[in-house]
């Protein structure tokens, strides 16, 4: 487990997340690992919420454009 990646940590007790972090700080090697991994599940979070985002974005301007579409043919035909 990851204790720097908040999706591993954020159901761990503060106690027990303390004493990780502690245990982390003591060994450089194994704090440079742990950055390493943090970066790493950080990027491959970022890239499945920024994939969503643009899905988002794309629905939102096909349908502004089909709405304004739509609006131009009612108003041409009325």
């Amino acid at each position: 487990m990851n204790l720097l990646f908040f999706g591993h940590f954020h159901q761990v007790k503060p106690e027990i997340y303390e004493g990780g972090i502690n245990e982390i700080l003591r060994d450089k090697d194994y704090l440079y690992r742990t950055i390493t991994k943090d970066v790493y599940y950080l990027g491959k979070v970022l890239a499945v919420k920024y994939r969503y985002l643009s899905i988002g974005y794309m629905v939102f301007m096909l349908g502004l454009i089909a709405s304004v579409a739509i609006y131009g043919i009612s108003f041409f035909f009325s």
